[in-house]
């Protein structure tokens, strides 16, 4: 008989609960304010034992309706509302919701507000272009220090030239220069040209006259001293007499070798000899 009565009154708390308005628990989720052309979603709410009416019972409005026709679409058994338009300004969403007998809505306002781009910063105006300095072509070479410049070749010499016949060969090449250096002086030889290959003939017939070896032990020194003379400025005659006066008074006074070694034939040596492999095509060489 209890569990009659109790049976009872609980169907009567349902009934009532159901026949409940509901204005106090209708509501409606989502945001208030968007940025034109970005998806509003909107949903509805309640709060009832009853539960959410049927989705033939909600009905969603949306003011102005003219310019939102076609940007909005209901979904999920009339709980959610999908919008979105690139017009902005401020749009009502209404939801009208009937329980059975009571008509209940609720209203829901966005600002679809326009998305204001930012402003550039200004682009500064680049300045006039710099004129380039005008190219000063390549630097001068320099004039010698002639007496700094023999006494290189002198001590290239004492270095590079290993021969049982030094101390002849260095006096015979010392002559060679000595007198290439008179016949410029005297005005026989007045080219760069000229006296260049004066001095080429006298090397070798003075070094010639030691032995048929000395020129090829030579041969070392000699490109050393054309890539030297190659870094000044060698543009006259009276230049090459003052650089070949020098190098010859230097190679006489180097002191006689205490222990002369024989210097090897090589190929390279031979090499550098022939025109193909000679960096002596300016002519600086003395041999």
């Amino acid at each position: 008989m209890k569990l009659k009565i109790l049976r009872s009154a609980i169907a009567v708390l349902i009934v009532l609960c159901c026949a409940t308005p509901l204005f106090a628990q209708l509501t409606i989720s989502g945001p208030k304010a968007a940025f034109a052309g970005d998806l509003v979603t909107l949903s509805v709410n309640i709060d009832s034992d009853c539960g959410l009416p049927n989705a033939g019972n909600v009905v969603w409005n949306v003011i102005p309706n003219d310019i939102t026709e076609g940007k909005y679409h209901v979904c999920n058994d009339g709980k959610t509302l999908v919008f979105a338009s690139r017009l902005p300004g401020t749009y009502h969403f209404i939801v009208a919701a009937n329980d059975g007998g009571t008509v209940t809505q609720v209203m829901h306002k966005v600002e679809n507000v326009e998305l204001v781009p930012p402003v550039p910063e200004p682009t500064p105006t680049p300045g006039p272009v710099p004129t380039p300095e005008p190219d000063p072509g390549p630097k001068p070479l320099p004039d010698p220090d002639y007496v700094t410049l023999g006494q290189w070749a002198a001590d290239k010499a004492k270095e590079l030239v290993k021969s049982s016949a030094f101390d002849r060969e260095k006096k015979a090449l010392a002559e060679a220069f000595l007198t290439t250096t008179k016949l410029i002086e005297d005005g026989t030889l007045t080219t760069g040209e000229s006296a260049r290959t004066k001095q080429r003939d006298n090397a070798r017939k003075y070094l010639a006259s030691v032995s048929h070896q000395s020129a090829e032990n030579w041969a070392a020194w000699d490109l050393e001293l054309a890539k030297k003379l190659a870094e000044f400025n060698l543009d006259d005659v009276a230049k090459i007499g003052n650089v070949y006066k020098e190098i010859g008074k230097a190679l006489a006074a180097v002191p006689v070798s205490e222990n002369p070694q024989v210097r090897p034939a090589s190929r390279s040596v031979w090499r550098y000899n022939t025109r193909s492999m000679s960096p002596c095509e300016n002519g600086q060489c003395a041999l």
